[in-house]
C-alpha cells in the first residue's frame, strides 16, 4: 500500500496494479481519502468479502466497473484490496488494516462507501467486528448475502427485481438487524437470521412464485416479521 501524502502537500498519487484477470486502481485524493476502482476482468460471477472492525460500511450499486470505492480513514487503517479471477470466478477481498501504532488526537475515522456493478452476479460476505453496516443492494444482482457481526447494527435492503438470490444469512452477537425484501424474487430463498443481543426486523412482503424458508432467533431482543399478504 503506498504511503499517504503529507498534509502540507496537495498531490495526487495514483497506483495501478494489474492483477490476474482484472485491473485494480488505487489513488489518493484529499488527505484521509482513498479511492479505488476494480475492473471485473473476464469474471462471470464474483465472490466478495469485506472485513472491518469499526466505523461505517455502506455498499450499494451503480458502479460501471466491478467496484468503485471511497474510503475515509486514518493512515493506519487503509483497507487492503485484492482481486483475482480463476475459471471466470472473481474473488474480491477488502480487509481493514489492524496496525494501531499510529497516534491520533481524536476519534479514529473509518468510513467505507462502496458501489458494486449491477449486472455481475455477486456473492457477498461481510465480516464485521463492530462497524455500522448499511447494504443497499436493490439494483445489484445478488446470489447470496452473508453477514457475521460482533456489533454495530446492520440494515440490509434486497428490494427490486432479484433474479438470482437464493440465500440470506445474518448472524450478530450485538446490534439490531433490519432486513427489507419487498421486491420480486425468481428463485426459492432461504433466510436465516440470529442475534444474541439485539432485535431482528424483517419485511418479507415481496412477491415470488418460489418457496421461502428460514429461521429467526434472538436471545434477548424482539423479532418482527412481515409476510406477504394472501
Amino acid at each position: 500500500m503506498p504511503s499517504r501524502p503529507m498534509s502540507a502537500l496537495k498531490i495526487l498519487l495514483l497506483v495501478c496494479a494489474l492483477l490476474v484477470g482484472g485491473t485494480a486502481c488505487i489513488g489518493y485524493g484529499n488527505l484521509g481519502t482513498l479511492k479505488s476502482t476494480v475492473e471485473k476482468g473476464n469474471a462471470s460471477t464474483v465472490q466478495a468479502t469485506f472485513t472491518l472492525s469499526r466505523g461505517e460500511l455502506e455498499i450499494g450499486g451503480g458502479a460501471s466497473s466491478l467496484m468503485q470505492g471511497e474510503f475515509i480513514t486514518e493512515s493506519r487503517n487503509d483497507p487492503a484490496i485484492d482481486y483475482a479471477v480463476r475459471d471466470r470466478v472473481g474473488t474480491l477481498t477488502l480487509t481493514q488494516a489492524t496496525d494501531q501504532t499510529g497516534f491520533s488526537m481524536g476519534p479514529i475515522q473509518n468510513r467505507w462507501s462502496v458501489n458494486m456493478n449491477d449486472e455481475i452476479p455477486l456473492d457477498l460476505t461481510v465480516d464485521n467486528g463492530g462497524a455500522h453496516v448499511a447494504l443497499d443492494l436493490d439494483v445489484v444482482t445478488m446470489t447470496k448475502v452473508s453477514l457475521n457481526s460482533a456489533g454495530g447494527g446492520a440494515s440490509i435492503s434486497l428490494d427490486g427485481v432479484q433474479q438470482a438470490l437464493t440465500a440470506v444469512e445474518l448472524k450478530s452477537t450485538g446490534g439490531d438487524l433490519n432486513l427489507e425484501m419487498t421486491g420480486h424474487y425468481a428463485q426459492a430463498r432461504t433466510i436465516d437470521a440470529a442475534s444474541m443481543s439485539g432485535s431482528i426486523t424483517a419485511d418479507l412482503s415481496g412477491q415470488s412464485p418460489a418457496n421461502l424458508t428460514g429461521s429467526f432467533k434472538s436471545t434477548t431482543g424482539t423479532i418482527t416479521i412481515v409476510v406477504p399478504s394472501t
